[in-house]
């Protein structure tokens, strides 16, 4: 895009780190750069558009938490590896409103290196072979929690087990309008 001499660039970066050295280049070559949905690292953004990422985490378990007011106990579907936005949204966000909601136990946090609903559906399938107690799988965004989904109704817990997702996709809205995703 840079040798294309475009106008402007506009990127939707899923590592932080890693939309640095693209944005500091077309910055470099006189091409302004625009971010939508997340953040870069880097200082060398003409305007970005992004998602508050630790709200989104706040929101889910504060969501968990009306649901289940004596408590639960959930597994966490993170992913995908490395991926900004999911880091921010569990360090920032989960994990200290889980502070607030002693009675929410975290049985377990699998990471998956995709976001796609086959690695959520496999770590599912292992958390409910591994946990014969859970109330609640809540994932970093909605095609992790498609995955959970799959698994719960595979193993005939679709009445017991709650599923929330993150990210507001088309197929997460479709899954909480069929009664099959509590959150997104």
């Amino acid at each position: 895009m840079i040798q294309r001499k475009v106008d402007v660039l506009v990127m939707g970066p899923v590592q932080q780190d890693g939309s640095m050295v693209a944005i500091d280049q077309a910055h470099k070559a006189g091409i302004p750069t625009v971010t939508v949905g997340r953040r870069s690292k880097t200082k060398n953004v003409a305007a970005e558009v992004w998602a508050d990422e630790p709200e989104f985490g706040r929101k889910q378990i504060q969501q968990i938490a009306k649901d289940y007011p004596n408590g639960c106990n959930m597994v966490f579907l993170f992913g995908p590896m490395g991926a900004g936005y999911a880091i921010q949204m569990f360090e920032d966000g989960t994990t200290p409103e889980l502070k607030k909601y002693p009675n929410i136990k975290l049985l377990h946090k699998y990471t998956s290196h995709s976001d796609i609903a086959s690695d959520g559906m496999k770590n599912a399938e292992d958390a409910l072979v591994r946990f014969s107690n859970i109330n609640v799988f809540a994932a970093s965004n909605d095609g992790l929690a498609l995955g959970g989904v799959r698994a719960v109704q595979s193993a005939g817990k679709g009445d017991k087990i709650k599923v929330y997702g993150a990210g507001a996709t088309l197929m997460g809205m479709q899954a909480i309008y069929d009664g099959q995703m509590r959150y997104t």
